[in-house]
């Protein structure tokens, strides 16, 4: 266990007044796990996780309720002065990722960030081929995807190859999947599908179990699914293969797993601005306007978990998409949970969008490959 002090713990301290909405945007902006409140003189008056949040929402609360009466009033500090030795073998007992230090009037004027695990694997590790899975499930990437609306910037490669930053998009998931503690994997391909192949059988691939799915025909984003092989034992994580993300893959897997769930869906805010007043009409009267206010939505982040007995539901030899899944487990009375994401996220669909994930690559993955 390692851990470090903040550079923009400051970005973490929010209004007394701010609703979960807002936390989670403070949590994009920062890129911290926690918020804190603080009084007119700083002091730390209490906080507010993601896991917390994701709990709440969960529970029923809505974006739009205020996040104080749901915060932790009495959380875990230490002293700015302590050592970090101290501070490391303190977050150890109590479990504790992200710890507010204080002063001597309570005021808040650090946050100790613990690593609690490694984030990069030694290639000596790799070349003795000893790594041993940390996790029982499996990832399933879909790559059989044209990308038609990126054609005019990939004409000579299918987009899970377009280069995001110095590798490859498929690259990047790989090694999030394998930070998550993945070993085993499926790649379904289609388009330009000997490229992916050739790519996946690269030296730096072969201590992971990666399988390849070619589709025969357009399957839709779930028909891929039923052309897996194997009989599978534990719930499967399945993702895109055009989108790049820090999402917790691990804790995703995890609370799917707590939730008792079929289906989980990982799902985040999404903002779309009115650009005119609006006005709020009661009994022939005008109530209120709001000017150009902005409507919250809440969309597909393209990562999903399900259980090995949906895959009997997807049809074979016929075109099926995630949503026909979704509805035909909804159907069926199962359980379809939701993963609240806040983390970074973006879907390289057009090239104003590649050119945007080019651009934020190293604030928020690493520019060196983990093999």
């Amino acid at each position: 266990m390692d851990g470090i002090f903040s550079p923009n713990w400051q970005d973490a301290i929010v209004a007394a007044d701010c609703t979960l909405f807002d936390i989670l945007t403070s949590l994009s902006h920062s890129g911290l796990l926690l918020a804190c409140f603080v009084d007119a003189e700083g002091k730390l008056a209490a906080i507010l996780t993601d896991n917390d949040i994701r709990k709440a929402l969960i529970a029923g609360k809505k974006l739009e309720d205020k996040a104080l009466p749901i915060a932790n009033t009495n959380p875990k500090t230490c002293d700015y002065k302590a050592s970090v030795m101290y501070l490391k073998e303190f977050s150890a007992r109590f479990k504790i990722q992200e710890l507010p230090l204080l002063d001597e009037q309570g005021r808040l004027c650090d946050i100790f960030i613990v690593a609690l695990r490694e984030t990069r694997i030694a290639r000596s590790q790799m070349e003795k081929n000893d790594l041993k899975p940390f996790l029982p499930n499996a990832m399933f990437i879909m790559a059989g995807g044209l990308g038609s609306r990126l054609s005019s910037v990939l004409s000579d490669r299918p987009k899970p190859l377009a280069p995001v930053g110095p590798k490859p998009i498929i690259a990047t998931i790989l090694e999030q999947g394998v930070l998550a503690g993945i070993r085993n994997f499926y790649v379904s391909v289609n388009h330009m599908a000997e490229q992916i192949k050739a790519f996946l059988d690269r030296d730096e691939y072969k201590n992971f179990n990666i399988k390849i799915i070619h589709e025969p025909y357009r399957t839709g984003t779930a028909g891929s699914l039923a052309l897996i092989p194997d009989l599978l034992h534990h719930p499967l994580l399945v993702c895109n293969a055009d989108i790049l993300t820090t999402a917790p893959f691990d804790r995703i897997i995890a609370q799917h797993m707590q939730d008792q769930a079929h289906l989980t869906c990982a799902i985040r805010p999404h903002f779309v601005p009115i650009p005119f007043g609006v006005f709020q009409v009661e009994g022939g009267a005008i109530k209120d306007i709001k000017e150009k206010p902005e409507e919250t939505f809440l969309v597909n982040a393209a990562i999903y978990v399900l259980d090995p007995q949906l895959i009997p539901l997807i049809p074979k030899e016929t075109r099926f998409d995630m949503p026909d899944l979704i509805k035909k487990a909804l159907q069926n009375n199962l359980k379809v949970a939701p993963f609240y994401l806040h983390e970074y996220w973006i879907d390289i669909g057009k090239p104003d969008d590649y050119e945007k994930a080019n651009l934020e690559f190293e604030d928020h993955f690493s520019v060196k490959s983990l093999y």
